[in-house]
């Protein structure tokens, strides 16, 4: 088995093949082990393998609240700007959405430059309803076959930046995160 295969490998050796892949390298030798043979794949977005400095985040919240934020088509994706102010590279970059110009809810779509936004206000309206009368605990976002996060973040960054909802944990399921990559690691990060 894979777990055979990496248990024989110092701590050293393990975090040295995850930083490789660009997995996190925290935790018990067990744990490190299972998402070294991409068994494991739960991460701690608090632990330092997953932290941005508090320079970019108030960056990337100005640059979102000046209004500069505008998504442009790069390949098959459509993005957020590459860049904020001052030349920091935007770590939401690496967040996308559907560039298929033939899909119902691409961005750029003729007629359909709404669909998004309106349903990202719809959602939110939804959850803020369905947890204004709930206890305190907070809510677990799920989010299946979610691609490239961008919709996941925007609506995340609402509920929380915005309505003050309690988000305890963030569950995402897409085949695309199996055996994480450098890629991957990316857009955990941004999110």
């Amino acid at each position: 088995s894979a777990d055979s295969e990496f248990s024989s490998l110092t701590m050293a050796h393990l975090k040295e093949r995850l930083r490789e892949k660009g997995l996190p390298q925290t935790g018990r030798k067990a744990l490190l082990i299972q998402r070294l043979s991409g068994v494991e794949n739960r991460i701690n977005l608090d632990s330092p393998d997953f932290v941005f400095p508090a320079k970019v985040r108030r960056s990337v919240r100005r640059f979102v609240g000046a209004g500069k934020w505008e998504m442009s088509k790069v390949g098959y994706h459509v993005r957020p700007p590459q860049n904020l102010s001052r030349g920091i590279r935007n770590p939401l970059w690496d967040l996308a959405e559907c560039g298929d110009i033939d899909c119902k809810v691409y961005r750029f779509c003729p007629g359909c430059e709404n669909i998004r936004p309106d349903f990202l206000d719809y959602s939110t309206k939804q959850i803020v309803e369905y947890v204004k009368d709930e206890p305190a605990e907070g809510i677990i976002y799920l989010s299946l076959g979610c691609g490239g996060l961008h919709f996941d973040w925007q609506l995340l960054d609402r509920l929380i930046h915005t309505q003050d909802v309690n988000v305890t944990q963030v569950w995402l399921v897409d085949h695309n995160y199996k055996n994480g990559t450098a890629d991957h690691r990316r857009v955990f990060l941004a999110l």
